[in-house]
């Protein structure tokens, strides 16, 4: 089984890889080639901070990638638009006390969401 790991925005980033519980780094931009059998577990964390994910394979060939994911940063920036541009045509834009619970419950809702799906594995065919 290969894994590549793809950052395009930070070339310091590092995933850590268990492979039965054999601990790997590998850093951005690069491949490593794991020798899996059936009823291996093989597991992945980006960073220090992320939640652990496992990597459910149907055969010990297959090649993933591991790359940020992009539509769920696209749905959390989409999300602040739409309630900025409601509060803005409500009329309380100039209201901090509005604005601010709304930024911070963004940004918490926003991390979380990150923490837990921040970056996915895709099958390269």
């Amino acid at each position: 089984m290969k894994i590549s790991f793809n950052n395009p925005t930070s070339k310091k980033q590092k995933v850590t890889i268990w492979h039965n519980d054999q601990e790997q780094i590998v850093p951005a931009g690069t491949t490593i080639d794991l020798h899996v059998q059936k009823g291996d577990t093989v597991k992945y964390r980006v960073g220090k901070f992320a939640a652990v994910h496992t990597i459910d394979f149907q055969s010990t060939s297959a090649h993933f990638i591991i790359e940020p994911n992009t539509k769920l940063q696209a749905i959390a920036f989409g999300v602040i638009l739409v309630a900025l541009v409601i509060l803005y045509f409500i009329g309380v834009m100039e209201k901090t006390i509005v604005i601010v619970p709304v930024v911070v419950v963004w940004l918490i809702g926003y991390e979380v969401a990150l923490y837990s799906n921040s970056y996915r594995t895709k099958v390269e065919h």
